[in-house]
């Protein structure tokens, strides 16, 4: 009986010793981008991913705790712009300390499809790299059981103590959490410094040229592109038109221009409001005609190019997942003048001290 009972604990031990790697998972927690609004149907996501883990004997968990148990997995899904041309997906085993990933591009395709999309890329980078993740095959692929071979004889050995593990667990789980934490302060920060690469703007415009008691309003259409992804920095151009004069004792002055502005702007690192600053160069060319008050004054056109230099700094304010309200204002110098004269003096120009108002809306694309 006793020989028996050895042989038991014998086999008990060889069948558990062949099992290699951590366990299989039973259950996967999804973390999804901190994004004003993702670009993809979340909804979709989480039914399509739920059904596919499934398949592997793993259920989804979302919106809970995070697992702390050894049999399951981090589903991170990442986007640094919130746009569908830059989505990451990276699935960790805190349990081995593993990791892999995988980047994916679905700028091409509708927003109704990319949930569904991304489940099967989950799901098949978790299948691809079931063997690197657990040191095992899937579920799927598991070979059938054989029957457990002949118990060897039992032979005296002399004790010997258990060899040391070669890896700390602790110490592995601790760095896939802190490759988590990392991930996802990367990109808390690029959602911050600027979710969309280019913005359509379109805005009113007022500019006042105290100096000569002349001013222009119109309006303006322009584009701002992000220029880095580490840096909040914007390149901003826009194409406007201005309309004013000036009133002097024998007549008025009528003042037209047509304008082209140039800006580099920083922008503070926040989602729902945030300010920018930056210099502007505004370049055109301006016409002005004069009205006479009385018939015997003789009137004439002058025109010519025109510059001027401000720094701009402003407002943004969030309406929605890609509207924002622009509130900017700028003081600078008009560098070269258009200067229309009436009795000996400047009127109603574009000349010295500028100082300028811009309402508008931009909209992400």
């Amino acid at each position: 009986m006793g020989a028996t009972l050895v042989s038991g604990l014998l086999l008990a031990a060889g069948g558990a010793g062949a099992e290699t790697g951590p366990p299989a998972p039973r259950s996967a927690r999804l973390v999804l981008p901190s994004c004003p609004a993702l670009p993809f149907d979340e909804d979709d996501l989480l039914s399509s991913l739920r059904v596919e883990l499934l398949s592997y004997g793993v259920e989804l968990r979302h919106n809970g705790a995070a697992e702390a148990a050894a049999d399951a997995v981090l589903v991170v899904v990442s986007s640094s712009t919130c746009s569908g041309d830059d989505l990451g997906i990276r699935i960790d085993n805190p349990f081995a300390g593993v990791s892999v990933s995988q980047a994916l591009d679905l700028s091409d395709r509708a927003l109704p499809e990319r949930g569904r999309i991304l489940a099967l890329a989950i799901a098949e980078l978790l299948r691809e790299r079931w063997v690197e993740l657990f040191g095992r095959n899937t579920p799927s692929e598991e070979p059938e059981a054989e029957p457990p071979p002949a118990a060897p004889p039992l032979v005296e050995e002399p004790f010997a103590p258990p060899a040391a593990t070669a890896v700390d667990e602790t110490v592995l789980r601790q760095r896939a959490v802190e490759g988590t934490l990392e991930e996802l302060q990367r990109r808390r920060l690029a959602a911050a410094q600027g979710v969309h690469r280019v913005m359509i703007t379109a805005a009113v415009t007022a500019r006042s040229y105290p100096v000569s008691q002349g001013g222009l309003l119109g309006g303006q259409a322009g584009v701002s592109i992000r220029l880095s992804r580490a840096v909040p920095l914007r390149l901003e151009a826009d194409l406007g038109y201005g309309y004013g004069g000036g009133t002097a004792s024998i007549g008025d002055i009528e003042v037209q221009a047509a304008l082209f502005g140039l800006s580099l702007q920083f922008h503070g690192a926040s989602v729902r409001a945030r300010g920018s600053l930056g210099p502007r160069v505004e370049l055109g060319w301006g016409w002005s005609r004069g009205q006479p008050a009385e018939p015997d004054v003789t009137s004439r056109s002058v025109d010519g190019f025109v510059l001027s230099v401000s720094l701009a700094g402003g407002a943004w304010l969030r309406l929605s997942r890609r509207v924002w309200v622009v509130l900017e204002a700028q003081a600078g110098w008009v560098a070269v003048a258009l200067e229309p004269r009436a009795d000996g003096r400047r009127v109603g120009g574009i000349s010295a001290v500028l100082i300028g108002l811009t309402l508008g809306i931009a909209v992400g694309l």
